[in-house]
């Protein structure tokens, strides 16, 4: 159902998150039962280790994969930009992402942090049904965790980030799938709910009280795995 995937967190480590994200964005088969994802909402899952091609143009990284007709109806390099700036991109980034430049070296010139953010970025960008990440907040300290949340949770509730907002309706509901550690979190009131895994098996959470976004879409859901 449209933003009704379930999350799970695992408390201990070497116990299956990375696995099981794996599962649900079909990269892996379960052992047993069955886990699908409708082919027509869209998942994509965000690797923990930021992948680039260096022959391309930082431009051409973010938007590998999306038509350019497409990119450019949804905002194109202003909407990439913005993107970029809610994230908390220092604008020497920023100025590397423009449509005609030429294919300079840039692999070394953005420290790991910005790659993580970039990767991130990407994935915004391409705006998929169900958006599948691991750990993607573990290599940030508390504040950059907590603008990253609130994007991740923007995201959710308008069915995009940064994407024309008179077409709300006309879009599918979001759902955001992430794993994260425990330790250090203390920003929980954003989530819809958090399911966690022990040697016992799994064990559901109440829900969270949720707070009062500017858009309340039908079964959306913000959830962490």
């Amino acid at each position: 159902l449209p933003g009704q995937l379930l999350g799970v967190l695992c408390q201990l480590p070497a116990c299956g998150k990375a696995t099981f994200l794996k599962v649900l964005a079909g990269i892996l088969r379960p052992a047993a039962g069955l886990v699908s994802i409708s082919p027509h909402i869209g998942a994509l899952q965000v690797l923990a280790e930021p992948v680039f091609l260096w022959k391309l143009t930082l431009l051409e990284n973010l938007c590998l994969g999306r038509p350019e007709a497409s990119f450019m109806d949804e905002g194109g390099l202003e909407r990439v930009h913005r993107i970029l700036r809610c994230l908390g991109l220092r604008q020497r980034v920023i100025d590397c992402v423009i449509v005609d430049g030429s294919c300079e070296p840039w692999n070394d010139k953005f420290s790991f942090q910005e790659c993580q953010l970039l990767n991130l970025a990407r994935a915004l960008i391409a705006s998929p049904g169900v958006m599948i990440a691991h750990t993607p907040m573990l290599p940030f300290g508390q504040k950059t965790r907590n603008k990253v949340l609130n994007v991740l949770r923007e995201f959710v509730d308008f069915r995009g980030f940064e994407e024309d907002e008179h077409r709300f309706l006309q879009r599918h509901p979001r759902t955001c799938i992430f794993s994260f550690v425990p330790s250090g979190w203390d920003n929980l009131s954003l989530l819809d709910r958090v399911f966690r895994m022990n040697d016992e098996g799994v064990v559901v959470d109440p829900p969270l009280p949720s707070e009062d976004h500017s858009f309340q879409p039908d079964q959306t859901k913000l959830l962490i795995l």
